[in-house]
């Protein structure tokens, strides 16, 4: 009796070929999300902590994206019920994120740390976070203004990288070659 090894050969490779998108719609919807909720008050937008107190954002908080997602989807953009939790719990920002979206945390945080994103994304958003530490210095409300809603310009092209490429960024992308 011999056996015949083509068959199911044949059913695994075409298994693998029609493999399903990591970034469904649904999963878009919630990566823009967080970006729609910083849109709203571009001056809350700090990718430098999760959740903190600001005296330049008329809402007198600031936070990352990771936490926009949170304010956003769970919160439904109730920033005093996220503080009062934050206050009293100790919130994985990451991990809730990442939960929230559908996608697992490794794969998310590639968003969630500005090192993590495309090389010239990231220096771009470090250039201008240099920018804005002199707007803030000189109080200068306008510039800081224009600064954050670059930054979050920045961020809303770097998630719909994330998107198109099925949540991955290209070597291309991170400014770096992948050496097989």
């Amino acid at each position: 009796m011999t056996l015949d090894l083509t068959k199911s050969s044949t059913k695994s490779s075409t298994k693998s070929s029609t493999k399903e998108p990591l970034i469904t719609p649904d999963i878009a919807a919630r990566l823009r999300a967080g970006v729609q909720y910083l849109e709203t008050e571009p001056l809350r937008f700090e990718m430098s902590l999760w959740l903190g107190h600001s005296d330049t954002a008329p809402c007198g908080t600031e936070m990352c994206y990771a936490g926009a997602i949170i304010a956003a989807l769970h919160y439904e953009g109730d920033v005093g019920r996220l503080w009062k939790r934050y206050q009293s719990d100790v919130i994985k920002f990451p991990q809730e994120a990442a939960e929230l979206i559908g996608l697992p945390e490794e794969r998310v945080k590639l968003l969630f740390y500005v090192e993590s994103w495309p090389l010239s994304d990231a220096v771009r958003y470090y250039s201008l976070s240099r920018e804005l530490a002199g707007a803030v210095r000189n109080e200068d409300a306008e510039r800081m203004r224009e600064l954050r809603v670059e930054q979050l310009t920045l961020l809303a092209e770097v998630v719909e990288k994330f998107i198109s490429s099925d949540g991955h960024f290209t070597a291309a992308d991170l400014g770096r070659s992948i050496e097989s």
